[in-house]
C-alpha cells in the first residue's frame, strides 16, 4: 500500500507486481461531523482474494486508533455483493438504505461503531 493524504482524506494505493490495481480511502465528508467513511475499488482479476478486506480492516484499526470518530461507514450499490461481503468480513453491520419517493435507491450503508470495534480489540 502506498499512502497519499490530504486535509479531509487519505488514499492508499494497491500495487500488485508494480501495477496499480486498486485503492482504499478514508475520508471525512462532513467537516462538522466526526464520522468517517471508507471507500475502495480493486480491478477484477484480483478480487476474491481478501486483499481489500485486509486493507479495510487495517485502515479501520488505524482510524479508530488515531481519531475520535464514533463510527466509520461504507456505502455502495446494493447490488455490489462483493463490496457488501468485504464490509461484512471487516466487521461492519448493515445500517440503512437510502429511500427517496418511497423507492429504495441503490445506496446501502454499513457501519462499525467504536463500541463494536473495541469489543473485538
Amino acid at each position: 500500500l502506498t499512502k497519499k493524504a490530504t486535509n479531509e482524506q487519505a488514499h492508499w494505493y494497491i500495487f500488485i507486481d508494480g501495477k496499480l490495481c486498486g485503492s482504499v480511502n478514508l475520508r471525512k465528508d462532513k467537516p462538522d461531523e466526526e464520522l468517517l467513511e471508507i471507500g475502495y475499488w480493486l480491478i477484477l482479476p484480483h478480487t476474491g482474494k481478501g486483499i481489500v478486506t485486509t486493507c479495510v480492516k487495517l485502515i479501520t484499526d488505524l482510524a479508530f486508533e488515531t481519531t475520535n470518530t464514533p463510527a466509520i461507514e461504507i456505502s455502495f450499490n446494493k447490488n455490489n455483493f462483493k463490496s457488501i461481503n468485504v464490509a461484512k468480513r471487516a466487521g461492519y453491520i448493515f445500517d440503512r438504505e437510502i429511500i427517496q419517493d418511497n423507492k429504495i435507491l441503490f445506496d446501502q450503508y454499513y457501519r462499525l461503531t467504536r463500541e463494536e470495534w473495541e469489543k473485538n480489540h
